[in-house]
């Protein structure tokens, strides 16, 4: 084992100076679908201060094993037994906090993400994570606060910078969404949903832009009913007439 006991098994990569990549790269779906799924977030392992980083280290890489099985009722009660005994691990609770989020248990999820945040405020894959939760929940000025301590902190991650400009929109705050997107389109500009989010930010001041990006957004998805009534808008918007019925008729022709 290296000397920083940092260890790889299967996808994941564990110990007190290494990260997780839990599970898989999913799109989770609010009012628009969402790049960066909870449970693909990268949990940051740290060393607590009373020295019990490598024990703590191998509950979590027991429960992290439970989970990419997805068993996660199991890693969740691995996970409290070896809090008996690490209470101050950060990286328990935040594997908890995922584990929980994963079996349909927000408000144990919340619970343990804000524990955690008691003893770290500053993690920047706790305030991440609890950001990502409230965000499923659309609940958008509470995902605001968690997600722009986590960017703050240092997190350049494009799906927590994506879901936190897509709150920033339900918030009442459009500039500062598409200033946020607009900086994202080099690693999201492949996708579809980008274009939808996108082209709603301009959709106040710049139809024609907001025409663009749905446009856009039609070419990678051409079914996307978000991106049709998107497009059918930004063109009545422009005053061409010509353009929303045939948006229209696609439209209806989508199930």
């Amino acid at each position: 084992m290296p000397r920083n006991n940092t260890y790889r098994y299967g996808r994941y990569e564990v110990g007190p100076r290494a990260s997780i990549n839990i599970l898989r790269n999913r799109l989770q779906r609010g009012l628009i679908p969402v790049v960066i799924g909870l449970a693909s977030g990268i949990l940051g392992f740290a060393s607590s201060a009373s020295g019990q980083a490598a024990p703590a280290g191998t509950v979590a890489k027991k429960a992290a094993d439970k989970m990419q099985a997805g068993d996660f009722q199991s890693a969740s009660q691995a996970l409290r037994d070896g809090l008996r005994q690490y209470p101050a691990s950060i990286e328990l609770w935040n594997l908890l906090g995922i584990a929980e989020s994963e079996s349909n248990h927000p408000d144990a999820a919340k619970d343990a993400f804000l524990h955690g945040l008691k003893l770290a405020p500053n993690s920047i894959s706790l305030n991440e994570n609890i950001g990502f939760l409230f965000y499923k929940e659309a609940n958008y000025r509470t995902a605001v606060s968690y997600l722009e301590r986590a960017v703050a902190f240092g997190s350049e991650k494009p799906g927590v910078r994506f879901s936190l400009a897509a709150s920033w929109l339900r918030t009442g705050a459009p500039a500062k969404a598409l200033s946020e997107l607009k900086e994202l389109e080099p690693s999201l500009g492949n996708r579809g949903e980008y274009w939808v989010e996108r082209g709603t930010a301009e959709l106040s001041h710049d139809a024609a832009g907001a025409d663009a990006s749905f446009s856009r957004a039609l070419q990678l998805a051409p079914h996307s009913v978000p991106a049709l009534n998107g497009a059918a808008y930004a063109a009545e918007k422009q005053g061409l007439d010509e353009k929303p019925a045939p948006f229209h008729r696609d439209r209806k022709s989508v199930v």
